[in-house]
């Protein structure tokens, strides 16, 4: 079962809850990068519990902070042995996130930030069922296998942003992303932010 010690930073909504809200946090970062959004989410959206957890595992290449899967290269062929085992652990999280808080998969959105974004995208793709939204920031799309067989009434909607100044993950994957998603005819929304580098603007945020 899961174990809310196990993830320090999350805020019970200040109304009935009727949402969950997951952050997921860069590489070499953890649970407190993305929960300094909280007061701008839980204004916008007091109804909704926001959950940070830190990344399953310590940062390979520094003595602090967090990883969701081992970074190693950014090939696909790398990526593609560590994102699936991942995207299971990360399920597993979500299904007991879920059934704490006593809400279905749809009044789940996600909100990934760079590796935290690609693990969220690969989620939102491999799931039968769909979550409300996944949201992701300055990431890149490393599809599971077989999505694009998915029915279209089990697909998740997607919402993707991205810096054309950004130097840790090139604006080309997010255009890569947005190309692959809309030749598949999944349900996706985009925005492409001027001047922003590796980072997220939470004023385009929309869940």
């Amino acid at each position: 079962m899961l174990n809310l010690t196990d993830t320090p930073h999350f805020v019970h909504a200040t109304t009935k809850p009727k949402q969950i809200i997951l952050l997921l946090h860069g590489v070499g970062a953890d649970d407190y990068d993305l929960f300094e959004l909280q007061p701008i989410f839980s204004q916008a959206l007091p109804q909704a519990i926001i959950v940070s957890p830190h990344g399953f595992d310590p940062y390979d290449h520094a003595p602090f902070g967090r990883q969701w899967f081992k970074l190693g290269d950014m090939t696909h062929e790398h990526i593609n042995k560590v994102l699936p085992n991942a995207a299971q652990r990360l399920s597993t999280y979500i299904k007991e996130l879920l059934e704490h808080f006593n809400m279905p998969p749809t009044k789940l959105a996600i909100l990934g930030f760079s590796q935290g974004a690609m693990l969220g995208l690969h989620y939102a793709l491999s799931i039968r069922e769909p979550i409300g939204s996944m949201v992701a920031c300055s990431g890149a799309l490393i599809a599971p296998p077989s999505w694009q067989d998915m029915p279209h009434h089990l697909r998740t909607p997607i919402a993707i942003t991205h810096g054309t100044l950004d130097n840790v993950v090139p604006i080309t994957k997010y255009r890569d992303a947005l190309n692959i998603l809309q030749n598949a005819k999944w349900p996706v929304q985009e925005l492409e932010l001027p001047h922003l580098e590796h980072g997220i603007d939470y004023k385009t945020i929309n869940f």
